[in-house]
C-alpha cells in the first residue's frame, strides 16, 4: 500500500471495498510514517452497525486542514500514543480524475496515530462512522445526561468498597416529632431511635478504587406496604462529599443525598472526630471516645449487622418543581463485613442554621437539631467493608 502525503491529500482508493463489506470491517487502517504521512483506509461502518451500500463502507481521503503541523509534531516526538485530531474527513465519490464530484464532509473526527518506527508499521483505528442520531435503547441504563450513551460498565466495578472506617452513634428520640418526617406507610418503631453514620469510604471498586465520606441519618421503621413488610432503617438524609454517589443514589435508588464538606475524621487524645459543613457553616460534628472492646452481649446484639436493608423515597419533581415524575418507597440493601470494632461513648452535636448561612438545607438540618436527644446509646468505631451491590437482593422499589 503505497503512502498518501497529509499535505498533498492524493487518494490511495476511492471505490467501495467490497473486502471490507464482506468481512464486516468495523476499522480504517492508517499507515502514519515519521515524515507525517498517512495512508488512510475510511470506514464509515460504525461498530455492530449492518452494511448500508453505497455511503457505508468506501475507502476515504484523509484531509488534514489546519491540523499538518500538529500531525507532524506528534509524529516527530515519538509520542506513543497520541491522538491527532483531524478537522475533516471527505467521502469522496468513484472517479477521482476529476474535481468537480460531489463530497459529503463529516466534521468532528478523530484520528488516533502512532509514531511510526518504519514507513510498514501499521495502527488500525476507527477512521470514520456514521453521525446517526442518538435514540435511547429500552435495555441499556442511563443516567443525565443521557444522550451521550448508556452508563459505563467495566468488570473490575463491583459494589465493593474494600476500605471502611465508621462511626456510629444512635440515640432514642420523640416518636411522634419523628414520625413527622417519616411518609406513610413507613411506622416508626415504639423505641424511636436515630441513628448517625459517618464513614470513611475507601478503595471504592466502582469508583475505580478511589473514595469518599458520608454521613447518613437514619430511623428505624417498619415499612407496611401491601406487598411488603420490613423492618429496617428509613434513610432520612445523608450527606456525602463527592457527586458521583450523590447522582447514583438519588436517581437510581431514591436514597435522599446531599452534598457537604465532610472532614476526614481525626483521633486526638483517644476521641474519634468528624464534622460536616456546607457554605462554611457547620452542620453537625459527630465523635467517639472512651473506645474498649466490645463484649460478647454487644457482639451477639451487633451480629444482624452483617445484612441490613435501608430504605428511602425516591421522589422526583416534574419539570419546573411542581407536581411528580416519581414518588415512590425504595429499598437498597448492604452487607458490612466488621474485621475490627470498639465501643465507647458517642455525642451528636446538630447546629440551628439560617436561610443566610445554609439556604438549600437549613431547614433539613433544623427539624434534625429539634429532635429531643432522650437516650444516647453507646457508639460504635468500626473497620471492614461493605458490599452495596447483592446480586440476589439489588435495590427495588417496595410497595
Amino acid at each position: 500500500m503505497s503512502e498518501t502525503s497529509v499535505s498533498s491529500c492524493v487518494w490511495t482508493r476511492d471505490f467501495e471495498s467490497p473486502d471490507c463489506r464482506d468481512r464486516g470491517a468495523d476499522l480504517g487502517r492508517v499507515q502514519v510514517s515519521e515524515a507525517g504521512t498517512a495512508v488512510g483506509i475510511g470506514v464509515t461502518r460504525s461498530p455492530g452497525a449492518p452494511f448500508r451500500s453505497p455511503r457505508s463502507v468506501r475507502w476515504a481521503k484523509i484531509e488534514a486542514r489546519g491540523c499538518a503541523s500538529t500531525a507532524d509534531s506528534q509524529v516527530d516526538s515519538g509520542a506513543q500514543p497520541s491522538l491527532v485530531t483531524w478537522t475533516d474527513v471527505t467521502n469522496r465519490a468513484r472517479s477521482r480524475r476529476t474535481g468537480s464530484a460531489p463530497r459529503d464532509t463529516i466534521r468532528r473526527c478523530a484520528l488516533a496515530s502512532r509514531a511510526s518506527k518504519s514507513q510498514d508499521d501499521e495502527t488500525l483505528v476507527p477512521v470514520m462512522q456514521d453521525w446517526d442520531m442518538f435514540t435511547f435503547d429500552p435495555n441499556r441504563s442511563y443516567m443525565m445526561p443521557a444522550h451521550f450513551g448508556p452508563r459505563q460498565f467495566d468488570p473490575r466495578a463491583s459494589g465493593w468498597y474494600h476500605d471502611v472506617t465508621a462511626i456510629t452513634t444512635s440515640y432514642v428520640t420523640d416518636r411522634d416529632r419523628l414520625s413527622q418526617y417519616v411518609p406513610a406507610p413507613f411506622v416508626v418503631t415504639d423505641e424511636a431511635v436515630v441513628t448517625v453514620v459517618y464513614a470513611n469510604n475507601r478503595r471504592v471498586d466502582w469508583l475505580a478504587g478511589h473514595g469518599y465520606n458520608l454521613i447518613g441519618v437514619s430511623a428505624s421503621v417498619r415499612f407496611n406496604g401491601d406487598a411488603d413488610v420490613i423492618d429496617g432503617q428509613f434513610t432520612l438524609v445523608m450527606w456525602e462529599n463527592l457527586t458521583d454517589p450523590i447522582l447514583t443514589g438519588r436517581e437510581l435508588q431514591g436514597v435522599p443525598k446531599l452534598y457537604a464538606d465532610i472532614e476526614d475524621h481525626s483521633v486526638i487524645g483517644g476521641v474519634w472526630h468528624t464534622s460536616a459543613s456546607h457554605f462554611g457553616h457547620k452542620i453537625i460534628d459527630l465523635s467517639a471516645r472512651n473506645l474498649r472492646e466490645p463484649t460478647a452481649d454487644e457482639i451477639a446484639a451487633a451480629a444482624d449487622g452483617g445484612e441490613n436493608t435501608s430504605m428511602g423515597w425516591r421522589y422526583l419533581p416534574g419539570v419546573s418543581g411542581f407536581g411528580e415524575t416519581t414518588s415512590q418507597p425504595t429499598a437498597f440493601p448492604s452487607q458490612n463485613v466488621i474485621t475490627e470494632a470498639w465501643v465507647g461513648d458517642g455525642a451528636v452535636e446538630w447546629q440551628v442554621l439560617s436561610w443566610e448561612q445554609n439556604p438549600t438545607q437549613f431547614h433539613i438540618v433544623n427539624a434534625l437539631a429539634g429532635l429531643p436527644v432522650l437516650e444516647q446509646r453507646p457508639a460504635i468505631v468500626s473497620k471492614g467493608r461493605t458490599n452495596l451491590i447483592l446480586l440476589d437482593d439489588l435495590p427495588r422499589a417496595i410497595s
